[in-house]
């Protein structure tokens, strides 16, 4: 009983991590003032995100 409580703990543990990692060099850049603030306000998704996956024109392999 205890595998899948442990399971989900180590799940939240690691997308904690990762939403830290991702954090910190926006704090850090922020705090020595070298932030492109305009940039980061205006910030949006990444075309990977909106990609139309039925339009390969544009398809780069993942390992050449």
């Amino acid at each position: 009983m205890a595998a899948p409580a442990l399971s989900n703990v180590h799940t939240q543990g690691a997308v904690t991590n990762v939403a830290g990692q991702a954090l910190v060099p926006v704090l850090v850049s922020a705090r020595e003032k070298i932030l492109d603030r305009h940039a980061y306000d205006h910030a949006s998704a990444s075309a990977l995100d909106d990609a139309d996956t039925t339009d390969d024109r544009h398809a780069v392999p993942a390992a050449a």
